[in-house]
């Protein structure tokens, strides 16, 4: 039905051989933000050429194609191109035709950047070579970790809540170490490395696998640690 297909939450676009929009629905309309007929769907969308190559060959040879590519503005796209088919008719010469679906797949692909962040800054963090450390008290090391945590956490990926704990391989207690944001009775509360029953913490710390909670209103594994928290990340980093 034409309807729907016009309110589709994903951009759909029918373009021609040439490769220019003959029909758009509004939600693709919106993120050209301006009237797309006529025009280059990857201009329209304001999509560069260098990663386009192989999506520019795959529908000139009528072939489907798939694409996930950023915008100057910092937006990410996936973009899918069918087979191209043949229309004809009294008004319509023949020529070939071929259905663009677009994604805005943002949010997913700067998650996924913040999960690297993360696990690059992690790696920073213990990047001290053996005289560095030598050279220093267990005081100090804790201090400077807690300080690059910090940075890290808050300058450059914005979390307001932070919290900290080390594993005590002996009795499998997570002691706290560091907690910014926290309401007292999260900073309190006694964790150990079990997958089930300790938070996502716990299970992060025994399976040292990274965890993304979404929505914590609905995920099981997990338990308030400060007011109105609607996503989480756990990340395990160790230490030398």
């Amino acid at each position: 039905d034409h309807d729907i297909v016009a309110h589709l939450p994903d951009g759909v676009a029918v373009l021609s051989e040439s490769g220019e929009i003959l029909w758009a629905n509004e939600r693709l309309a919106t993120w050209c933000g301006r009237e797309p007929c006529g025009c280059d769907l990857f201009a329209a969308l304001d999509l560069p050429e260098q990663s386009l190559g192989e999506f520019r060959d795959s529908l000139a040879a009528g072939k489907p194609a798939a694409a996930t590519v950023r915008t100057s503005d910092n937006r990410y796209f996936d973009v899918a191109a069918s087979a191209a088919f043949v229309v004809s008719g009294d008004n319509d010469p023949s020529g070939s035709r071929t259905i663009i679906t677009v994604r805005d797949v943002t949010h997913a692909i700067l998650e996924q950047q913040k999960r690297a962040a993360i696990h690059a800054a992690g790696q920073n963090l213990a990047d001290l070579s053996p005289t560095e450390l030598a050279d220093m008290t267990v005081d100090e090391r804790i201090e400077l970790l807690k300080s690059n945590i910090i940075h890290y956490s808050k300058d450059l990926l914005q979390f307001d809540v932070v919290e900290i704990r080390l594993l005590d391989r002996q009795t499998g207690k997570l002691e706290p170490l560091l907690a910014e944001g926290m309401q007292p009775e999260a900073e309190s509360r006694v964790l150990y490395a079990k997958p089930d029953g300790n938070g996502v913490t716990g299970y992060v710390a025994a399976t040292g696998r990274s965890y993304l909670c979404n929505d914590t209103t609905r995920d099981s594994r997990y338990l308030e640690g400060c007011k109105g928290a609607r996503s989480s990340m756990t990340v395990p980093l160790l230490l030398h």
